[in-house]
């Protein structure tokens, strides 16, 4: 796994080769508040979709709020509620969606492992396919990493972060990109 310091934008990080981005489906796994979802929904493309899935009603209210309060309409921007495990496995003939080019995990770090596999098992990602994963050193996800590295069908890189309150807890987010099935 290749290691970096810190963060920087990658105009790759999309992934999916798309032409001009038609079409990209992105899939994020916890929205909570919906911020992420908002700064994501705001660099879609034209013709590109963002489905969000966030296990907790309450807070997935609220998050739907804020996301029409912000303009965008449930063809852009879908919030599903219930758990990844659950939701994962109905994305293509229940909520059509194809292919997801970019995944960001933020969720659960201990279900990471389990949704990517559920995501290689439904065949949602193309090769050329980008999964972001955000807390993978702490808490951590030290089985996700293990497989991400040891599978063959990934290239990963790790950015090492840190919790701008505690600058001695040490943390990262891990970029996947998708080789294929195999």
């Amino acid at each position: 796994m290749e290691e970096e310091k810190g963060y920087r934008s990658d105009p790759d990080a999309a992934g999916g080769g798309s032409p001009a981005g038609a079409g990209i489906g992105v899939l994020e796994l916890g929205t909570y508040c919906g911020y992420s979802t908002l700064l994501i929904a705001q660099a879609l493309p034209p013709g590109g979709r963002l489905l969000t899935v966030e296990r907790d009603p309450r807070t997935a209210a609220v998050a739907e709020k804020l996301i029409r309060l912000a303009g965008f309409d449930e063809h852009m921007v879908e919030l599903i509620v219930g758990s990844s495990e659950e939701v994962i496995p109905c994305l293509r003939t229940q909520y059509q969606l194809s292919r997801a080019d970019l995944v960001l995990l933020i969720h659960r770090p201990r279900c990471y492992l389990r949704d990517l596999q559920l995501l290689e098992a439904h065949a949602l990602l193309p090769a050329g396919a980008t999964v972001l994963a955000d807390h993978v050193l702490f808490p951590g996800a030290p089985r996700f990493l293990q497989y991400a590295k040891s599978c063959g069908r990934y290239r990963c890189r790790l950015y090492h972060t840190g919790l701008p309150d505690f600058p001695a807890i040490k943390d990262g987010i891990a970029q996947l990109t998708y080789a294929g099935p195999g």
